[in-house]
């Protein structure tokens, strides 16, 4: 089996980022799982998981963490799994525009931001690269409360089918 060097965005504890970090790390990979606080990484760190501090809306901790990541591994990024994300449960009519910028500055923006941080990374890993950005069914089903929500994720969608598309030249699926 070949390691292969993987971070995870939104790994906070018990949440799909952790598990999925857990899972990259059981099977022998260099796994990064990050979250926006450290101490919600405590107990991936005690697994040997290295843990980084992300927040996916903002530049200057998406460039340390890129900075950290390529110190570690020589520059070199196999998979990135953008799973960082704002779930938002507010009928239409009562949702305040802030809280919805906010849900798409983390699920679209903060997505399009930390993939083209470490683009460069996953360029390097000789065609092998891997780019997994965990959307939801609530962009095809849209259930009530959720019209933010699921409009980020559809959003997110979208730009995963353009990533396939423009990343295949660059050798990153």
């Amino acid at each position: 089996m070949t390691t292969r060097t993987v971070l995870v965005t939104g790994c906070s504890e018990k949440g799909a980022g952790a598990a999925l970090a857990k899972e990259f790390h059981s099977r022998g990979h260099r796994v990064f799982a990050t979250a926006r606080s450290v101490s919600a990484l405590e107990s991936l760190a005690v697994l040997g998981i290295n843990s980084i501090r992300l927040d996916v809306i903002a530049k200057d901790s998406i460039e340390a963490a890129v900075e950290e990541v390529t110190k570690i591994t020589g520059g070199r990024l196999d998979i990135l799994v953008n799973n960082a994300a704002i779930f938002s449960l507010m009928p239409f009519a009562d949702t305040k525009l802030e809280d919805a910028r906010q849900v798409f500055e983390a699920n679209v923006f903060g997505v399009l931001a930390v993939t083209q941080a470490f683009l460069p990374l996953l360029m390097k890993a000789g065609g092998t690269g891997v780019v997994a950005n965990v959307s939801s069914i609530s962009a095809e089903m849209c259930p009530p409360w959720q019209g933010v929500y699921s409009a980020s994720k559809a959003a997110l969608t979208a730009l995963g089918h353009t990533m396939r598309i423009e990343f295949a030249p660059l050798g990153v699926r």
